[in-house]
C-alpha cells in the first residue's frame, strides 16, 4: 500500500529569494518617495506657520491703526519727522528710545511660541555663511517674570553683542524672517529699480542717487510684510543680506536708516515677479514647480544662481 508523502512546512530557496527580492523592490521605491512626502508634509506645516504669524499680525494691525508691528531695529515713532542728529533724536538715542529692539513675536505676545518658529532652520545664520546679519538678528531676551522677557535696547549693527550673537549661530532654531514696510515706499524703489536694471532688476551699486534719500523713516505705516522661511535647502540663498550697494547708503542722510532700506531691499527681492506671471521669482515652490529658477532675469545673488529658493509669505 502507498502511502502519501506530506511536503515539511517552510519556504524553498526560489520562494525565499523571490519575497527578498519583492522587499528590496518596495524598500527602494519608497526610500526614493519618502523623502518627497515627508518634505511636502513638512512645506504643509510652514504654511499652516505662516497663516498662524498672520493671524497674530493682523490682530495687532487692527488695534494700531491698520500698521502691522515694526521690524527690529526700525526707528521709534517718536522719531518720525524728527531731523537726523538732531537734539531730540539724540536724546531718544541716549535714552535707549530711538529703535524698536524687540522682537515682532514680542510685540504680538508670542515671543514664547516655538511653534512659530521657522521649522527648516538649523541656527540664525539663514545664509549660511558663518555670520549673523542685522536682518538675521532676532534678540534672544533674558526671562524677566512668567512669559515676560527684557531685550536689550543697544541696537545690533553687525558686529556688536557678541554673546547673543554667539547663542544664535549655536541656536537650532529661529522665528520667521518677518520684514514690514511701506509699500508705497517699496514701489519707488522698485520702479526705480526696474527702470534702470530693464529685466533684471536688481539694485547694482554705481546707480544715481535713489529715492531712498528722499524718504521719511520711519514710515507713517506699515502696510505689508513678507514671511521667510530657509526651507527645505536651508538657506535664503542671499534674498536676506547685509551685500546692498554703498551708493544707497550714501544717499541716506542718516545710518539710523540702515534696517528701513535694507528692509525695503529684502522686501523687494522675496515679493518680487519681473515677468508678471503670478509667480514669485525667488520663491522655493515657483522655481521647483512653476520654473522660475529657468528664467536668467530670475538669478539668485551669489553662487547658486539657479538653485530654489527660501519659502516665502507676502502680504500686500
Amino acid at each position: 500500500m502507498k502511502t502519501a508523502r506530506i511536503r515539511e512546512a517552510g519556504f524553498t530557496l526560489i520562494e525565499l529569494l523571490t519575497v527578498i527580492a519583492i522587499l528590496g523592490v518596495l524598500a527602494a521605491i519608497t526610500a526614493s518617495v519618502m523623502p518627497g512626502v515627508l518634505r511636502r508634509a513638512k512645506i504643509a506645516a510652514t504654511v499652516s506657520t505662516f497663516k498662524s504669524v498672520q493671524t497674530a499680525l493682523t490682530a495687532y494691525a487692527a488695534d494700531n491703526g491698520a500698521s502691522y508691528p515694526p521690524g527690529y531695529g526700525y526707528l521709534s515713532r517718536e522719531a518720525h519727522g524728527e531731523e537726523p542728529n538732531s537734539d531730540y533724536v539724540n536724546d531718544l538715542r541716549n535714552q535707549g528710545a530711538l529703535y524698536h529692539t524687540d522682537p515682532y513675536l514680542s510685540m504680538v505676545g508670542k515671543f514664547n511660541s516655538d511653534d512659530l518658529h521657522d521649522n527648516w532652520s538649523e541656527s540664525a545664520d539663514t545664509n549660511r555663511d558663518g555670520f549673523i546679519h542685522p536682518l538675521e538678528y532676532s534678540p534672544m531676551g533674558s526671562k524677566a517674570g512668567v512669559d515676560v522677557f527684557v531685550f536689550t535696547p543697544e541696537l545690533y549693527d553687525g558686529t556688536n553683542i557678541p554673546f547673543e550673537v554667539n547663542q544664535q549661530l549655536a541656536a537650532d532654531n529661529r522665528p520667521l524672517i518677518y520684514i514690514p514696510v511701506n509699500q508705497r515706499q517699496v514701489r519707488r524703489m522698485a520702479n526705480f529699480w526696474f527702470g534702470l536694471n530693464g529685466n533684471d532688476p536688481r539694485p547694482r551699486d554705481g546707480d544715481p542717487v535713489s529715492p531712498l534719500a528722499n524718504m521719511s523713516f520711519p514710515a507713517a505705516s506699515y502696510d505689508a510684510y513678507v514671511l521667510i522661511s530657509v526651507g527645505p535647502q536651508g538657506t535664503t540663498r542671499g534674498l536676506v543680506t547685509n551685500v546692498f550697494p554703498n551708493s544707497y547708503f550714501n544717499d541716506l542722510q542718516s545710518d539710523d536708516y540702515m534696517y528701513h532700506a535694507m528692509g525695503i531691499f529684502a522686501y523687494f527681492m522675496a515679493s518680487r515677479d519681473a515677468d508678471d506671471n503670478g509667480q514669485l521669482d525667488f520663491e522655493y515652490r515657483s522655481r521647483t514647480s512653476q520654473g522660475e529658477a529657468k528664467n536668467p532675469n530670475n538669478w539668485l545673488p551669489g553662487d547658486a544662481q539657479n538653485d530654489a529658493g527660501p519659502l516665502i509669505f507676502v502680504t500686500k
